[in-house]
């Protein structure tokens, strides 16, 4: 997958499923204007997991098992200041969601 449409894929995941559960307006706020404001950051973070090609493709699977590396060390990570919150489920259903 591209990195721009990868990058697409995270925001609407963003707005289109996690803001519908969001139970706070602040964490739909953020969700929605996290999802503008972080996408240079992703992209960042991305491409310095070295998983881009020369093409532009991201390889999924790989960024998969780094992520998942990331919660099994973790177990949750908190942003905004605990404004919203997510877990392994999250990764695993964000991942289901792009395929």
């Amino acid at each position: 997958m591209k990195l721009e449409l990868f990058l697409d894929k995270i925001n609407e995941y963003a707005v289109n499923v996690l803001a519908a559960k969001a139970k706070s307006w602040p964490a739909k706020f953020m969700l929605g204007a996290g999802a503008v404001a972080m996408r240079q950051k992703a992209s960042d973070f991305i491409s310095a997991t070295g998983l881009v090609s020369a093409e532009g493709n991201v390889d999924i699977s790989s960024l998969h098992n780094i992520v998942s590396s990331g919660f099994k060390t973790a177990g949750h990570i908190d942003l905004f200041g605990g404004v919203l919150g997510f877990d392994p489920e999250d990764a695993e259903d964000f991942f289901s969601y792009i395929q």
